[in-house]
C-alpha cells in the first residue's frame, strides 16, 4: 500500500481558512457543497459546488474562509510516482506538465460519480488488502485524466477568466518569483508596481490572503527544497544563498520548520 496517498472529507464553517502552506505532494481539492475561495501559486479561484482543482507537489496554496455559508471539500493527496505513471501513457499531446495548477467545474450530471469515485479511494484506504494499490492507482487516474479531457477543451480565454486575482498583483508575484534570489524589500516591489508599501500590504494581503513577507518566505523555502534534492549546489550556505536567504542559519531554521528536518538531513533522505 503506497502511504503516501491520503483523503480526507471534512465540513469547514464560514470563518475558516487554511494558512499559507505547500507539500511535497500533489493534491485534487474537490468542492461538494457551498463556496471558496483559493489561493495557488500566482492565482485565486473562486470556487462553487462541482469545482475540482489540481495542485501540483510544491505550489503555494491557501484556501480563503466562505463568505456566507460553511463548505464539504474533499482532498485526495499523492505522489509525483502516480503522475509519472499516468503521463507516460498516451501520445503526450495532453499534459500537466505546463500548468501550476488545473480548475474545472465538473457537470451536474458527472457529479454522483465523482463523489462515488472518492468514496471508493476511501474505501480502499481503511479496508486494504493486496489489491488495494492498484484500485486506488486505477481511481485517481481516472480523475486525473476526465479533469485533464474537461481541462483540454476550455477556451484558453475561459481558463484565464477563472483567475480572479487582481492584475497588479498579479505583476507583483510574477516580479517576487523572478527576483527570489536576490534582496526583496517590500518598498522595492511596491515601487516596481507604482503603489506605496503600506498600501501595497494591505492591498496583497486581502487579495491572496497571504502577508507579503509569508509568501516570500515559502516561495524561497520551495526553491531551496528544489535545489536540495539536485546534485549542482555544493553546500547548504549555497542553497541559502541562492534563494535569497542572506543568513544560512535563519534558512536552516526556516526549512527545519516547514519540513520538520534540517537541510542536510533533507538532502541525505532525497539521495537515498
Amino acid at each position: 500500500m503506497d502511504d503516501n496517498i491520503r483523503i480526507s472529507t471534512v465540513r469547514r464553517d464560514k470563518r475558516h481558512g487554511t494558512r499559507p502552506h505547500f507539500h511535497l505532494d500533489n493534491e485534487l481539492y474537490y468542492l461538494e457543497e457551498g463556496k471558496s475561495k483559493m489561493f495557488v501559486d500566482t492565482k485565486l479561484y473562486s470556487l462553487s459546488a462541482g469545482s475540482l482543482v489540481f495542485i501540483k507537489s510544491g505550489r503555494i496554496h491557501k484556501t480563503l474562509s466562505g463568505d456566507n455559508n460553511s463548505h464539504l471539500r474533499t482532498v485526495v493527496m499523492f505522489p509525483d510516482s502516480l503522475m509519472d505513471e499516468m503521463l507516460d501513457a498516451g501520445d503526450g499531446s495532453l499534459s500537466f506538465e505546463a500548468v501550476d495548477s488545473v480548475i474545472i467545474h465538473v457537470p451536474e450530471l458527472m457529479r454522483g460519480g465523482l463523489k462515488t469515485m472518492f468514496r471508493d479511494i476511501e474505501t480502499e484506504l481503511n479496508a486494504s488488502d493486496c489489491m488495494s494499490e492498484i484500485m486506488l492507482k486505477c481511481k485517481i487516474s481516472q480523475i486525473l485524466i476526465s479533469m485533464l479531457r474537461i481541462y483540454s477543451k476550455m477556451s484558453y480565454e475561459y481558463r484565464s477568466d477563472q483567475d480572479i486575482l487582481d492584475e497588479v498583483i498579479s505583476s507583483a508575484i510574477a516580479y517576487i518569483r523572478e527576483n527570489y534570489g536576490s534582496p526583496l524589500t517590500l518598498e522595492r516591489v511596491a515601487g516596481y508596481i507604482h503603489m506605496s508599501p503600506t498600501y501595497f500590504s494591505k492591498k496583497f494581503k486581502r487579495e491572496t490572503g497571504v502577508g507579503f513577507k509569508e509568501y516570500v518566505s515559502k516561495f524561497r523555502l520551495r526553491e531551496a527544497e528544489k535545489l536540495l534534492r539536485g546534485s549542482d549546489c555544493k553546500s547548504v550556505t549555497d542553497v541559502a544563498a541562492r534563494c535569497g536567504f542572506g543568513d544560512s542559519n535563519y534558512f536552516a531554521t526556516a526549512f527545519k520548520a516547514q519540513y520538520g528536518v534540517s537541510p542536510n538531513k533533507f538532502r541525505h533522505l532525497s539521495e537515498r
